[in-house]
């Protein structure tokens, strides 16, 4: 008898091989030989006991499909099974000793329907069965899958959901009476052999295709607007046409599924792959895309409906622990057959880990979906500070979704999106809105299919590692009081930074410039000491950098200034790159102390920050003397990143660009005379005392301190590099600094001093 509307009943059907039959057999035939009788035996293959149907359940949702989409199938009916049965037979022996076995084998084969989703549809695609893929007509499949599929198909009845179709013959024949399904597509499979799923009726699925193009051998799927899966889904919910407004949606998508479970959440898995959001007004519902291409300025006298010059706009700042750290977007491959995959972003913000998992319904790849997760927990974390204030009648044709230029009391600007307003009695607006960030707009994130479902780790370019160094004044370098900036990023999306800058104790901040290039590492290891006058061949550098490429050099080159780094606060020259990692360079062959710096060979320490001294990745902010020695505060902000969730750094510059060098080469002259040679900071790299070479301050002039152990005991200042040490004065150590009218002392040479003769024992550099 047929059955209708059939539960899930999932078993299997497997029983003892063919050959334990056999071995049975010979045994018995070996016990009975002696009988010398003729022997005949019938064995029996493994029979169905009744129909195994998976994949079928009661009131089921029937969902709806537009483009294209993989579905698992639900069975509406299915016939008894029908046995079919094949008997071989062999015979041993001859005579009275002869033996005939014979070996009943059975097959079933069962017509069936499949339901797939609501109608009308163009066509169905590709079928599988047990996730084998049985059936493929497109203008991609090969001859050989064609003609199998063309097999198929004379045993199968596609009904694509119209309203017109008509009941299945076979259905009608056996039941009677049978519904006609109409606004449903369904397969009717026609004495299918199930044979090779263990004699049962295997679990379904199909490509659906709901809007495509006929090429003459299949449909080709073609994407299907946004604004029309909208429209569909509210007339679904039991809106009007006058209850909705999608005029201002665009873009398409290759591929969605509405479950009918709930209106809200299949209308915000579209929204969010598709960056749309809704307000409702009364009893209308409005969508449009959260990217606004105007940006309306707000005058700051118009902000507080004309309540006084004290009202000013309240900002509230989401709590940074509540925000996730990774979003995953659960979605349909169009790549890899609609398997299930997941792509995520995740953001490294120095807090425990807040996981937000989206699933949506839509068949895509896995760029879309890795973009989404980037732009969804990029705009949380960029979105996440709260806007309030007032505006008078005249703004009343604002809505919700506009984008306003706003300005606080203390003349900081702000790009906000109108989230909510507030008509009173008086027509005042209160209005609610929150951080906009148009950055994450017109992004593309590349993402990773792999194989099998996909949980891809990303990290969002948001994290920067910033370097603000005092170095001193650097070739093409205006002679200025200042320091410099150098960034990288923790991820590959790291595009940008911006610097800001606060003189206020951390009240306002202001933008003093930009980093377009990768610039900073680490030091794996801490540097010994080293000469500052010849090649180092000794010491190495092990850097990790990111996203940059170190290369070996000429002497020549290095000596002209190529491959200058700092490592610490010590600049620091290099022949030899040699890559020994991924992102990890073994730097030798070194020139130390370059620029004066040789003050700070002694002093490094361990994990100290690398920053490439080449043109365009670092800047220089300029400062002045009144800023010198005073603490500011400073925010790296990346590309994709909120000003307001960075942790500021403090940071004090302190004249180093205009500290001279420390004067070298110390002579005994006998007499007590002293001489020394002069280095210009704005000048080559060492000096001799030949005329031209430039002075960089504005006199020549010395401080010379002698010392007996710790005790100062004497202090001279000269404006000529040399001196003549009265009488009678012990001294072990002779402390020269040129100096400046900028910022005073230049780095000190320190001179050790034979007390006996007075000659010169040992030059060093102190700070």
């Amino acid at each position: 008898m047929a059955t209708i509307l059939l539960p899930l009943i999932v078993g299997s059907m497997t029983s003892a091989p063919v050959w334990l039959g056999l071995a049975s057999l010979a045994g018995y035939y070996i016990d009975q030989a002696w009988l010398s009788q003729d022997i005949s035996t019938n064995t029996y293959g493994p029979r169905a006991q009744d129909v195994r149907v998976s994949g079928s359940s009661y009131g089921n949702v029937i969902p709806r499909v537009w483009g294209a989409y993989r579905l698992p199938g639900n069975i509406i009916w299915a016939d008894d099974l029908k046995e079919h049965q094949k008997t071989t037979s062999q015979t041993s022996g001859s005579g009275k000793s002869k033996v005939t076995m014979s070996y009943t084998e059975y097959w079933y084969t069962c017509s069936f329907a499949v339901a797939i989703c609501r109608g009308p549809i163009l066509a169905v695609r590709k079928i599988w069965a047990d996730n084998k893929l049985i059936y493929h007509v497109s203008p991609s499949a090969n001859d050989s899958t064609i003609l199998a599929s063309n097999e198929l198909s004379r045993q199968m009845t596609s009904y694509f959901g119209t309203e017109t179709q008509r009941p299945n013959s076979i259905i009608v024949g056996r039941e009677g009476n049978s519904p006609a399904y109409r606004g449903v597509s369904y397969i009717v499979f026609q004495d299918l052999n199930l044979e090779k799923w263990g004699n049962r009726i295997p679990s379904f699925n199909f490509e659906v295709i709901q809007k495509g193009q006929d090429s003459g051998a299949g449909y080709t799927p073609l994407p299907v607007n946004v604004s029309d899966i909208i429209a569909d889904l509210c007339l679904d919910a039991g809106y009007s046409e006058e209850d909705f407004d999608v005029t201002d949606v665009f873009g398409t998508i290759g591929g969605f599924c509405a479950s009918g479970n709930s209106f809200m959440d299949d209308i915000s898995s579209i929204c969010r792959i598709a960056d749309i959001s809704w307000r409702q007004y009364g009893r209308k519902l409005v969508f449009f895309p959260r990217e606004q291409k105007s940006i309306i300025v707000i005058p700051r006298q118009d902000i507080g409906a004309g309540e006084g010059e004290n009202e000013t706009v309240k900002i509230i700042t989401s709590n940074k622990n509540q925000l996730p750290t990774v979003v995953e977007v659960e979605y349909f491959d169009i790549n890899k057959d609609y398997l299930t995959s997941l792509q995520s972003a995740t953001k490294s913000s120095g807090q425990d880990e807040n996981r937000l998992s989206l699933q949506t319904s839509i068949a895509t790849d896995a760029n879309v979906a890795r973009t989404a997760a980037y732009k969804v927990l990029t705009s949380m974390w960029n979105e996440a500070c709260e806007y309030h204030f007032k505006l008078g009648p005249k703004w009343l044709h604002l809505v919700p979704g506009d984008v306003l230029n706003i300005t606080t009391l203390n003349g900081d600007q702000h790009i906000v999106q109108i989230k909510e307003m507030t008509i009173g009695a008086d027509y005042s607006i209160e209005v609610l809105a929150r951080t906009y960030d148009s950055t994450i707009f017109g992004i593309e994130e590349e993402g990773d299919s792999g194989s099998g479902d996909i949980y891809d780790q990303i990290d969002i370019g948001g994290q920067t590692i910033g370097l603000l160094t005092n170095l001193p004044l650097l070739p093409g370098v205006p002679d200025e009081i200042g320091f410099y900036a150098l960034a990288n990023g923790e991820s590959n999306a790291w595009r940008f930074a911006v610097l800001y800058e606060s003189t206020n104790g951390g009240e306002s901040y202001s933008m003093v410039g930009k980093i377009s290039a990768r610039g900073v590492g680490s030091a794996l290891n801490t540097i010994g000491y080293g000469p500052s006058q010849i090649w180092d061949m000794d010491n190495h550098i092990d850097v990790y950098i990111k996203g940059v490429e170190l290369w070996s050099a000429d002497e020549s080159d290095v000596l002209w200034g190529a491959n200058a780094v700092v490592v610490g606060n010590e600049i620091i020259q290099f022949c030899n790159a040699e890559l020994i990692a991924q992102d990890t360079y073994r730097l030798t062959k070194l020139l130390r102390g370059r620029r004066g710096t040789e003050w700070a060979i002694k002093k490094h320490q361990a994990n100290e920050k690398v920053g490439v001294l080449m043109a365009g990745r670092l800047i220089f902010i300029t400062g002045d003397i009144y800023g010198i020695n005073k603490q500011n505060y400073y925010k790296f902000v990346a590309n994709d990143m909120n000003q307001e969730f960075i942790d500021p750094v403090a940071f004090a510059y302190n004249g180093e660009t205009k500290r001279p060098f420390s004067p070298v080469h110390c002579i005994h002259h006998g007499n007590r005379k002293y001489t020394w040679t002069r280095r210009s900071r704005v000048g080559l790299e060492l000096t001799s005392n030949a005329p031209d070479i430039p002075l960089g301050e504005a006199y020549e002039r010395y401080n010379i301190k002698l010392y007996l152990g710790d005790e100062l005991i004497k202090q001279y200042t000269t404006t000529t590099p040399e001196i003549t040490v009265d009488e009678g004065i012990n001294m072990n150590q002779i402390k020269i600094c040129q100096l400046s009218d900028a910022v005073g002392e230049g780095h000190p040479l320190v001179v050790n001093i034979d007390t006996n003769n007075g000659g010169v024992l040992s030059e060093e550099f102190d700070i």
